[in-house]
């Protein structure tokens, strides 16, 4: 995934473990700034659809804004990530091998076939470790590629995988076997630098191994992943990382006592920054160094925050490229959320939802406009969000106030 990756130790890895034992609480940083929306803009967003991309020009677009207070509580099923390394550089190899289960199991997959005009096969084998039968079924699922088109399967996958329902009839893998979790991923030849994006919850009644491989379009992915003795090696420096999870939800609620009130102010969220908002960690099973997931790629944020306007002015959730000068894979913004009501309806916005993505200032994305509440009144924002794979992080979300 493309984003900044630091380089840690194991002393740093070790703190990053005690810091993540408790609840994240991010802090108020910055100045405080008069940002508010014009109402010549105000009039553009009223007109726009939600996630749509259009010129703020007027808005003074800043990172410099008061943080949300929020308390961030770790949670939901195990997650297991494969992204290191990235780029499948050898014809035949295997990335991620886990084991997890019984029980509801996430799945982040997020490989590019890096050998040079070869056309491969990327999948993940499922092997039954347990004493029976094995069920398997996916209660979320989303299958994005093989495509160049990074950002259009970041966002698409994000979209699809919050929209899936889960399977009724499970899959049966007998004692010792194996399948390839996705029949879809394992069917779909992957040429030179195509990238393969799978995002999934799956529900297991045996204990299992998973593994992610690259290999030839005739080899099914279980035959590769028995015949692989050891993983490619985990350098640290390309991908967001790899290996098991303990946690894979973060339930974020502010402070108590704490309203985001239009009468304060623009103020904002900072997600999947690695500082105030830590990268989860785990372990992954071919090295003895805990495992960090660079950007919490994989992980479902569910936002609740009480508001109100005290000042009658309406309130606008936007985004942002503030990292569009970084480097070529950082020239875009493409993410996918579900939203709670406001002026546009409940449901899952791509964002941005009129184009591929989000380039370069003044260019930014209307997520969703809340209207004033009657003086005295309050409502709760509902947000659920995961960092988007192929774009860069962190990623701001700006709640501004409307002018009259």
């Amino acid at each position: 995934m493309h984003k900044k990756v630091l380089t840690i130790n194991a002393y740093a890895v070790a703190y990053l473990i005690l810091m993540n034992a408790a609840p994240a609480v991010a802090h108020t940083y910055g100045k405080e700034t008069t940002m508010t929306i014009p109402i010549s803009l105000g009039s553009r967003l009223k007109s726009a659809s939600a996630g749509d991309a259009l010129s703020m020009e007027g808005c003074a677009l800043t990172e410099d804004m008061p943080a949300i207070p929020c308390i961030l509580t770790a949670g939901g099923p195990p997650l297991l990530f494969s992204d290191d390394p990235e780029y499948f550089r050898v014809p035949e190899g295997a990335a991620m091998r886990e084991t997890a289960g019984p029980g509801v199991v996430r799945l982040y997959i997020y490989h590019v076939n890096g050998t040079t005009d070869t056309v491969r096969r990327i999948g993940a084998a499922v092997e039954n470790l347990g004493r029976a039968p094995m069920k398997i079924r996916f209660l979320r699922y989303a299958f994005q590629g093989p495509s160049k088109n990074y950002h259009l399967v970041g966002k698409k996958g994000l979209a699809q995988f919050m929209a899936s329902k889960p399977q009724r009839k499970a899959r049966i893998v007998p004692m010792g076997g194996a399948v390839p979790l996705d029949e879809a991923m394992e069917a779909a030849p992957v040429r030179h630098d195509e990238l393969v994006h799978g995002f999934y919850e799956v529900e297991i009644d045996q204990p299992a191994r998973f593994t992610v491989v690259q290999t030839d379009p005739a080899t099914p992915s279980p035959v590769a992943a028995r015949r692989i003795a050891h993983s490619i090696p985990s350098n640290h420096t390309e991908g967001a990382g790899r290996g098991f999870f303990p946690f894979s939800d973060y339930q974020a609620r502010v402070q108590q006592g704490f309203v985001l009130d239009t009468k304060n102010g623009p103020q904002q969220l900072l997600v999947a920054d690695g500082k105030r908002d830590r990268w989860i960690t785990g372990h992954d099973n071919s090295n003895p160094i805990p495992a960090q997931l660079a950007g919490n790629y994989g992980v479902m944020y569910r936002i609740r925050i009480p508001r109100a306007s005290s000042d009658g002015r309406a309130m606008a959730l936007i985004t942002w490229n503030q990292n569009s000068d970084n480097s070529q894979w950082c020239g875009g913004l493409a993410a996918a959320m579900r939203i709670g009501p406001g002026v546009f309806p409940a449901g899952i916005v791509e964002i941005p939802g009129n184009r591929l993505n989000i380039g370069a200032p003044p260019t930014g994305s209307v997520i969703q406009i809340y209207p004033p509440l009657p003086p005295g009144c309050t409502e709760t924002v509902e947000l659920t969000f995961s960092p988007p794979g192929a774009s860069c992080l962190p990623m701001l979300l700006q709640f501004v106030p409307i002018e009259k």
